[in-house]
């Protein structure tokens, strides 16, 4: 084999290889249509027996925050990511735990400034540094 040849074959060769790594970045296609359970809350986990979700719809986004349903909208750009006008019903939940860990995730959701995926993880980032961890949902 020349060198050419061994040249293109190892392009090849490793344009496959990180393809099948899972895409690092993120783009709308990512996110429309797409619908994500909460793995970790900056560096806590979900109180146990919630089952806090998000999923994304066009230009608006809802879910469960563990005791109540929200919903808002939200802007790409690039990996750059804009979560606005957060509402969500007013239940409480009487479960220790639940109400601070679902006005802790609002809070988050509403600084989210990017976000990537990484197979069948999406991480939020918000302004403050801290993350949300998510695992995709089966659809």
């Amino acid at each position: 084999m020349n060198k050419i040849t061994r040249l293109i074959s190892v392009v090849i060769l490793s344009a496959f290889l990180l393809s099948a790594c899972g895409s690092i970045g993120g783009s709308s296609s990512d996110l429309k249509g797409s619908a994500w359970e909460l793995v970790s809350l900056g560096d806590a986990l979900p109180v146990p027996g919630t089952n806090v979700t998000l999923s994304f719809e066009k230009d608006n986004l809802g879910g469960n925050g563990g005791c109540n349903s929200y919903g808002g909208e939200f802007k790409l750009k690039g990996d750059k990511l804009t979560i606005g006008n957060v509402y969500s019903t007013e239940m409480y939940c009487e479960a220790e735990g639940i109400m601070d860990q679902e006005a802790r995730y609002y809070q988050m959701i509403s600084n989210v400034e990017s976000f990537s995926v990484d197979g069948e993880e999406l991480i939020l980032n918000t302004a403050d540094g801290e993350t949300l961890v998510f695992h995709r949902l089966g659809q």
